[in-house]
């Protein structure tokens, strides 16, 4: 009965694997981003290429307004349950370009709300524009909104709830915002949730067949160029960057280890055989001489 579930096991258990340490990034803009932008939608990304690519991207400093959320403990899984639906249907209905979307960033690296302020604030001094903490209304004015919101809770039954209360807070927000103001940017930074959390992302329903929801929506995003995903590797631990155990090695082993089996017992058995050497001698007595003179 064990062995015709672990393929599927062996399967799960690398799927799985390629989930954790990794959370969602999101941007919407009221205007569309720059198509030369460095700031891209991907399916995976480091952290510390994001937080660079989004300053790169907004230095330009041409809002008014920039907000930045900032939550921990959140996975993709998070947003394929439909637990943030008022900020999945802006991202929705935003222009072409105006969405940026990250599914899984791998937290190696530093991305924070905190440095990304900091180093946006570098930027836009740079060019001669001034922070203020009321509504800006000069043309060099801007006013960037740091938020943190509350830490999703580990147990499942109230992590729905803090998902929908996380996603009013942002929308009325941003709601307040673009209902006066036009020239808006959201940013949504997470952290991951810790390992040992209970995640039904996982589960298997059928021991043969691994559940719809582990599939990545690569149809909504481009891939990134094969430069690109060799960049996002440099760095990584030496167990993270490659796969010393796959399922096509283990079973290759497997075989070996039945082979070697057979040829020692094949072994053992020539080696245990009892034969004299007077077996093979030839026969010079006078019943041998007889026998060749008939």
């Amino acid at each position: 009965m064990l062995l015709p579930r672990l393929p599927a096991l062996l399967l799960a258990a690398t799927t799985a694997q390629a989930f954790q340490n990794t959370s969602p990034f999101f941007l919407l803009s009221s205007e569309p981003v720059s198509s030369d932008a460095p700031l891209k939608n991907a399916q995976i990304a480091l952290a510390e290429d994001v937080e660079r690519q989004l300053v790169e991207t907004l230095q330009g400093c041409d809002r008014k307004w920039y907000y930045i959320f900032s939550q921990n403990s959140v996975s993709a899984q998070d947003f394929r349950d439909d637990g943030m639906a008022k900020l999945q249907g802006r991202i929705a209905g935003a222009e072409t370009g105006a969405v940026v979307e990250i599914s899984e960033v791998v937290t190696k690296g530093r991305l924070s709300a905190g440095g990304v302020r900091e180093r946006l604030e570098g930027a836009c001094s740079a060019k001669g524009k001034k922070g203020v903490e009321s509504w800006p209304e000069a043309e060099d004015e801007y006013r960037i909104v740091e938020m943190q919101l509350p830490e999703l809770p580990l147990e499942r039954e109230t992590r729905a709830k803090a998902m929908r209360d996380t996603d009013d807070a942002i929308d009325d927000t941003v709601a307040s915002v673009l209902g006066k103001e036009n020239s808006a940017v959201l940013v949504y930074i997470t952290t991951p949730p810790p390992h040992h959390r209970e995640s039904h992302a996982y589960e298997m329903d059928d021991p043969y067949l691994l559940h719809t929801d582990l599939k990545r929506d690569l149809e909504m995003h481009a891939r990134q160029s094969e430069n690109d995903d060799l960049h996002m590797q440099d760095g990584l631990p030496l167990f993270e960057k490659y796969q010393f155990l796959s399922p096509p090695l283990f079973m290759g082993l497997a075989v070996a280890l039945l082979l070697l089996s057979i040829l020692y017992v094949g072994i053992s058995a020539i080696s245990g055989l009892d034969v004299s050497y007077m077996a093979f001698s030839k026969e010079m007595g006078p019943q041998a001489q007889r026998k060749q003179q008939q």
